[in-house]
């Protein structure tokens, strides 16, 4: 009986086992593999083993073949470990933006809502939220209008400070220091 091993592969890690009978006689073979409960999750198997044993944290997969003279045993055992792998990696990811996140001073929210005008035109409510998350001053909020539109002269809770028609922008700003800064309404039509 002659056994050859081969194994390779890092993320994809592969085990090739097998076993030739080389003699001219029946003979019986016993392959036994080791795995622990968190690598047997990601472990596929061909042919699938004969007896699996769980002893603690440890498994143990066994094959029992008997195998004819002239003739080969080959037994695969391929681990995966680009799932778990991704999983870590959208951990990390997401840890990172949330502390990007956090250590932004201003939050600024867009909301486009449809109006019922008199007169049936097409209208448009822009709703700006301004949010402080730290001590911030001299805010100032540039909205840049689309070319197609008019600005509707009532505005809701604030009045921007500057309206420049040339360049279509709506500008509102804060003078004081800034926990939270009201909302910011305009209307388009």
């Amino acid at each position: 009986m002659t056994t050859t091993k081969k194994d390779y592969g890092l993320i994809v890690n592969s085990k090739i086992i097998e076993k030739t009978n080389e003699g001219n006689v029946l003979t019986k073979s016993e392959t036994v593999i080791k795995k622990n409960i968190i690598s047997r999750l990601f472990t596929s198997f061909t042919p699938e083993p004969d007896l699996v044993e769980r002893n603690g944290l440890i498994i143990y997969y066994t094959w029992k073949e008997e195998i004819e003279p002239g003739e080969t045993l080959k037994i695969i055992v391929k681990t995966n470990w680009l799932f778990p792998l991704l999983i870590i990696l959208f951990i990390v990811a997401t840890v990172f933006l949330a502390k990007q996140y956090s250590k932004t001073n201003l939050v600024l929210k867009k909301k486009v809502f449809f109006v019922k005008a008199k007169g049936g035109e097409f209208a448009l409510k822009v709703l700006i939220r301004v949010h402080a998350l730290k001590d911030i001053e001299r805010i100032n909020v540039i909205d840049r209008l689309p070319q197609l539109v008019k600005i509707y002269e009532k505005f809701g809770n604030e009045r921007p400070s500057k309206i420049d028609e040339k360049n279509r922008k709506i500008v509102s700003g804060c003078a004081g220091i800034c926990f939270f800064c009201n909302a910011f309404n305009r209307s388009v039509i």
